[in-house]
């Protein structure tokens, strides 16, 4: 069984670690959600990563954004 087809939250994937974690999963067909506490940087590497990733902007320190994302 492998990961094709699944979906990942990516939290800090705005850049870095994150972003390259998010690529090796788009890469491999796995829906990846970008979330970054910066919405532009979410954005923009989510764009990068074509229709397998959509962004979302928020603190994940904050329970209220966990929920929503978890939805």
């Amino acid at each position: 069984m492998g990961i094709s087809g699944k979906v990942a939250i990516v939290t800090g994937a705005g850049a870095g670690i994150g972003a390259a974690l998010a690529r090796r999963l788009a890469e491999r067909r796995v829906r990846v959600m970008v979330a970054d506490i910066d919405a532009e940087s979410a954005a923009a590497a989510a764009e990068s990563l074509g229709a397998h990733a959509v962004s979302v902007s928020g603190d994940v320190s904050d329970e209220r954004v966990i929920q929503a994302l978890a939805c």
